[in-house]
């Protein structure tokens, strides 16, 4: 019984010894920025002066901010576009790319490579497609159609929709694989016991595959949500929150606020109020799915 106590002593630290790195990076580039960014929230400070206590004076300009107001709607708006076309796209990707096709791992590939992308270098190039000249991408290829040149990201009409578009195509193929996993768990049984009372492809998947699936779709959806709130990349490498703030996110003007305006206090609080944000959603999200199960 000694023996095993010292062994298993042993083991909890040499655990702790590899866990250990790991604890400091997070300490260290999560624990602290947080309550840095806690802190300066109720000052005024802009990089240079040492942080002045003003209170929740920031937190009371930005709730009477036209501005960040806009951009919450915005940030809501990209939100809701984004996380229902892409649990749509995802899951109809799924569904097709787990039937027994040719090709099919290289298609499933294809729908996955933008993942790996980085999302700046994906900005970047989708911002030649929108190019508002005749010659760009996709007013060339809409010109086939006899559609005219559009000024997608010089818009307002159309900017937030093609960043929105953009966003799924860069973040389809992540919830396709996680949509695979789930469908591989889904018994065969199911499906031919179906078969044998007479359903069809279409009932099958209404009343066998879209309801055991809900765990992973509470799941995709959870996780889509709350990258959709922090929304950065795009929105700096296509339009830095043009046309007239319409594709402006909470997570742009946090930036805009703090490294362009040099107002570390408001961007701070601007942060936390975010975060408190994507947490309420979270619990309440979480709960609501609990009570129902």
């Amino acid at each position: 019984m000694r023996q095993k106590s010292k062994l298993l002593k042993g083991e909890m630290y040499s655990a702790y010894i590899l866990l250990l790195p790991i604890f400091i990076f997070y300490f260290i580039f999560t624990i602290i920025p947080v309550k840095m960014s806690i802190y300066l929230s109720f000052t005024d400070y802009s990089g240079f002066n040492v942080p002045k206590w003003v209170g929740l004076e920031n937190y009371k300009y930005i709730i009477n901010d036209p501005l960040a107001i806009k951009a919450l709607f915005n940030t809501i708006y990209f939100a809701i576009g984004t996380v229902i076309f892409n649990i749509i796209m995802a899951l109809l990707l799924a569904v097709l790319l787990n039937q027994s096709l040719r090709g099919r791992a290289f298609f499933r590939n294809i729908v996955y490579l933008p993942v790996v992308t980085p999302m700046l270098a994906a900005a970047f190039v989708w911002k030649f497609i929108y190019d508002p000249s005749p010659s760009g991408l996709l007013n060339y290829l809409l010109s086939f159609l006899g559609i005219k040149s559009q000024q997608w990201l010089s818009d307002v009409r159309f900017a937030m929709l093609a960043i929105i578009f953009m966003s799924v195509w860069k973040g389809v193929g992540y919830n396709m694989v996680i949509y695979l996993a789930g469908l591989q768990g889904i018994p065969e049984q199911l499906y031919e016991v179906a078969e044998m009372d007479g359903a069809n492809f279409l009932y099958k998947f209404l009343y066998i595959t879209i309801p055991l699936l809900k765990p992973v779709t509470t799941f995709i959806f959870i996780t889509s949500t709350i990258n959709a709130f922090q929304a950065f990349e795009q929105i700096y490498g296509m339009t830095e929150g043009g046309p007239v703030n319409s594709t402006l996110t909470l997570a742009y003007l946090i930036y805009a606020r703090s490294f362009k305006s040099l107002e570390f206090g408001n961007a701070s609080a601007l942060a936390v109020l975010l975060g408190i944000l994507v947490f309420i959603f979270s619990i309440f999200y979480i709960k609501k799915i609990a009570k129902e199960e």
